[in-house]
């Protein structure tokens, strides 16, 4: 054997399935693990601090996510305050009702899953024709009806808006998943179109839409409260889940001013006098001077409240507040303030009346014939137009307009009810810098001016009350639910005119009932002070025939407690002035407030013709019309006599020994209690005889000018050249100082 003398190298064993590496790739091979083992560390946190996020500082807002999903919210309403009157009545409140809705989605999905199930019965399985059936028992629609519903694709629909309680308990008993009840309150008028226009309305959605139900809806309706449950998708309540209710405030009872007695008087006297007169319209209002305070107002035609959708919608609106109307001669009080305040005038300035102003080419003239010679007194009782036009130049339209801002004339009332433009007013006046001479005349009585019934009695008002402008309200008191009366302030709007300057009007506007052309105004005990009026109106721009008939009045004239605007919109001639037939119903009105509130008679030498039984003064007084008769011809005991019996007191101007004149002529219906006019005295005041209307057809307008006032008349001239027709036509017989319409025309 030979001997090996070299190193000798042993085989190392190699162990089945492990590879041992080393070097260079070993080393890549550790570098990745080593980085894949810090992703997923990295990995890890991140899901940790995810996680950490969503459970603890996300949990809580998450949790209520996923409850609100599946959360159902049925709003508990508040009780809407009622409405009352002065005297507690209510005039609206809110009774219990319920609306019924239904998910239809919901119905139809689990209808398809119980008709998928193999374990529920087809008798068993909710569909919309099977809701439609069982709930065509209790509402008020057909089966056919409530399956069009329940089958539009909808989440909610309406089945039926004011259901009766016993109906919505009905539906309770049927269980069915998808319907549902929710109780809610029903707006009713007991009284139906009584004060609707001061009331309005509360829409379909709970909120008040006209009215005080508007105006004061924030107040009136409360705060909503809620109930929140959990449900499954199906709509069940989930077991062992918190119901959270949120307890409604109900709203605060609203008190009005309005008294309700008055009201409902009011409202029916203006029915009975258009029925009378043939009016398309008819506005009063009844304010309380010293606080503002509407006693009652209203507008007719109205509406009723419970189906105002049946009502037409031109009625929703108070046009007391939103419309304007020319107001005439009624309006001149506001002129006479401002007179004698500037000292333009007193009431014994002496003026000469030729029957016709001539301003500008415009001929304005007396509605009535008057003494040439007259004070401004005088002038005032008799409502006369020509001379409040030379006053108007005397004043000027800056000091004019000073005093119509004063009036508030240019400035919102300030009324709490809905008013068309509430930043602003609704009258409509001429800017000052486009007034003309003529268009100042006119204005100072009335004319080329259009003021709101409430706006005309505000301003007016300010001489009822001292010479305070107070700003009107309808809203007495808020009651909340607790009880606690919150009282709504008057609000004084400031002086407009001076003590004595208002001391000096009082008196004047109670000439005017005692010896002017409101005599038919008069309560017997009382010292009532008001003023006609009787505006033209303006029919496509153009002056029409049609007139607006008002009076004013107030009284005690020393210290009035109501003054009360009566306005007939284009009543039926021949009787249509303001001192026929708004006066009548100004006293009527007057008189009852008087009555409400508890105003005593006072009996004077001007006033102490003894009341009759159930006259003004002593018992609520509605618009008792009597015919006037004859009494030309008696003596004047026996025409005292005779008309006492009926009910009308005689005031008898001159010194002779028969009744030659009377006014109103024989036949006119005539106000009970009021006084009418008998004369002795041809002279005073006697008409001047008519005037036979002269042939001026061919004339130059000088000519035409020339003969007619030649014989007492004026001329109202239209186009130039020669006169080619004339109104009235030659031979008719007009009064002194009419105006003639002649037409001129240079063709032909």
């Amino acid at each position: 054997m030979s001997e090996w003398t070299g190193t000798e190298r042993t085989p190392r064993p190699r162990r089945r399935g492990i590879v041992v590496l080393g070097g260079r790739n070993g080393a890549l091979i550790h570098r990745r693990i080593g980085i894949v083992a810090m992703f997923t560390v990295a990995m890890c946190g991140a899901l940790v601090l995810r996680l950490g996020w969503l459970q603890i500082v996300r949990g809580p807002a998450l949790s209520a996510g996923a409850y609100d999903e599946h959360e159902k919210i049925v709003p508990i309403p508040a009780q809407r305050g009622a409405i009352i009157d002065r005297n507690g009545d209510v005039l609206a409140l809110s009774v219990p009702a319920a609306t019924i809705t239904a998910d239809p989605e919901l119905i139809q999905k689990r209808a398809a899953s119980a008709a998928a199930s193999t374990t529920t019965a087809s008798a068993n399985i909710q569909t919309p024709a099977s809701d439609a059936t069982a709930l065509a028992n209790v509402l008020d629609l057909s089966s056919t009806q409530i399956v069009a519903f329940l089958e539009k694709q909808s989440q909610s629909v309406t089945l039926e808006r004011n259901a009766t309680p016993a109906q919505a308990d009905a539906v309770k008993q049927l269980k069915l998943v998808g319907i549902y009840t929710q109780a809610i309150s029903v707006r009713e008028y007991p009284y139906g179109t009584f004060l609707a226009q001061t009331l309005g309305f509360v829409g379909a959605n709970g909120q008040g839409l006209e009215g005080v139900e508007s105006s004061y809806n924030r107040e009136l309706e409360g705060k909503a409260g809620a109930m929140a449950t959990a449900v499954d998708a199906f709509g069940k309540p989930i077991p062992y889940t918190t119901t959270k209710i949120t307890e409604p405030v109900n709203g605060d009872t609203l008190q009005l001013t309005i008294d309700g007695g008055l009201q409902y008087d009011l409202q029916a006297l203006l029915q009975e006098q258009v029925a009378r007169t043939g009016a398309t319209a008819a506005f009063a209002i009844v304010m309380q001077p010293s606080t503002g305070a509407i006693l009652a107002w209203g507008a007719w035609p109205s509406f009723d409240p419970n189906n105002f959708s049946a009502s037409n919608p031109a009625t929703y609106a108070n046009p007391l507040v939103n419309e304007a109307y020319p107001p005439g001669s009624v309006f001149k009080p506001i002129t006479v303030g401002a007179a004698l305040s500037s000292g333009v005038v007193t009431p014994t300035t002496q003026f000469v009346d030729p029957g016709v102003c001539i301003v500008n080419g415009i001929h304005i003239h007396n509605f009535q014939n008057l003494l040439v010679h007259t004070t401004f007194l005088q002038a005032f009782e008799e409502s006369a137009n020509v001379i409040f036009c030379k006053v108007a130049q005397e004043l000027g339209a800056p000091t004019f307009y000073h005093y119509l801002h004063l009036f508030g004339l240019f400035s919102p009332t300030g009324i709490d009810v809905p008013v068309d433009n509430p930043t602003g007013t609704n009258n409509q006046i001429i800017p000052e810098n486009q007034l003309t001479t003529a268009g100042l005349a006119e204005e100072s009585f009335g004319q080329s001016i259009a003021i709101t019934p409430l706006s005309l009695i505000t301003a007016i008002n300010v001489v009822a009350d001292g010479g305070v402008l107070m700003r009107p309200h309808v809203g007495l008191d808020l009651i909340t639910p607790t009880g606690r009366k919150i009282p709504i302030q008057p609000v004084d709007e400031g002086r407009v005119l001076s003590p004595s300057i208002d001391t000096t009007e009082r008196q004047m506007m109670e000439d005017i009932v005692t010896d002017g052309t409101g005599e038919r105004a008069f309560i017997p005990c009382y010292d009532v002070a008001g003023k006609t009026g009787t505006a033209n109106l303006y029919v496509n721009g153009q002056t029409s025939s049609d007139v607006l008939a008002s009076f004013v009045a107030y009284a005690p004239e020393s210290d009035p407690q109501a003054i009360v605007l009566v306005q007939l919109y284009n009543p039926t001639p021949p009787f249509n002035e303001g001192g026929e037939i708004a006066a009548p119903l100004a006293q009527a009105l007057l008189a009852d407030a008087l009555h409400v509130l508890g105003v005593p008679p006072h009996c004077t030498a001007t006033n102490s013709v003894t009341p009759a039984p159930g006259s003004p003064g002593t018992t609520p007084l509605i618009l008792n019309m009597v015919p006037m008769p004859a009494i030309t011809t008696e003596t004047p005991a026996e025409a005292t006599a005779q008309l006492y019996r009926i009910g009308l007191y005689l005031q008898v101007s001159g010194s002779g020994s028969t009744i030659l004149r009377q006014y109103p002529p024989a036949g006119a219906d005539v106000q009970k209690y009021t006084k009418v006019d008998g004369y002795t005295d041809p002279a005073e005041p006697a008409p001047p005889s008519d005037i036979t209307v002269p042939n001026v057809l061919g004339d130059t307008i000088a000519q035409a000018m020339a003969t007619l006032t030649q014989d007492g008349l004026a001329l109202d001239t239209s186009g130039v050249g020669l006169a080619i027709s004339q109104t009235p036509t030659a031979g008719s017989e007009l009064p002194p100082g009419t105006g003639v319409s002649v037409t001129f025309s240079s063709s032909g």
